[in-house]
């Protein structure tokens, strides 16, 4: 299929879906591509990133209507990320758990941070991470570039605990750092406050 007629396809997604609720969408195109819906349910659709303008998915309350916006480097992604999470809200109330094991900033990831990192399900990602395919490492390289796109950070600016904080706040996942002694500690939490 053409790039043309995905893009008419998904617009015709998130048009059916907006008829059907009784709400509206919009796009925008700048430096970066955004497609806006009004009118979700706010129990289908919870509030989430509303504090992060640079959130690639963020559902807000704008004077009491529940808006999703879906911000993205190009407009075909933006229109298949809006048409996907109409269709599959995001989960929330999962957690992420990343295992401190060195002062050096050293971690361990469990199968949900690598979800995160690579924007698979839980269930796409292996128990252990002898087995990552190239297609996971690829979707892996893939969300750090869209990561350094959405915020302007350069290679060597990139650190692994920020990206999963962004993806985890943009997806209603919470993460939680356990440190060497034990102590847990969240990075990232559904209601957008970290401690």
């Amino acid at each position: 299929m053409s790039e043309a007629t995905d893009m008419g396809l998904l617009l015709n997604s998130i048009q059916e879906f907006v008829v059907a609720t009784g709400g509206s969408f919009s796009v925008w195109s700048g430096a970066y591509h955004e497609v806006t819906v009004h009118g979700l349910d706010r129990d289908r659709f919870p509030i989430f990133c509303a504090n992060d303008d640079t959130a690639p998915i963020r559902i807000i309350d704008v004077g009491g209507e529940v808006v999703m916006k879906c911000r993205k480097p190009t407009l075909l992604e933006a229109l298949r990320t809006a048409s996907t999470y109409l269709t599959f809200p995001p989960p929330l109330g999962d957690q992420a758990v990343l295992q401190v094991v060195d002062d050096e900033r050293g971690v361990l990831l469990d199968r949900m941070c690598m979800a995160l990192l690579t924007g698979c399900s839980f269930h796409e990602v292996p128990p252990s991470e002898d087995h990552i395919s190239q297609a996971l490492a690829r979707n892996g390289i893939r969300r750090r570039k869209e990561y350094q796109a959405m915020t302007g950070r350069a290679d060597d600016d990139v650190d692994i605990i920020d990206v999963l904080g962004y993806y985890a706040k943009s997806e209603g996942v919470e993460l939680v750092a356990v440190g060497l002694d034990g102590t847990r500690t969240v990075l990232a939490s559904v209601d957008g406050d970290a401690g």
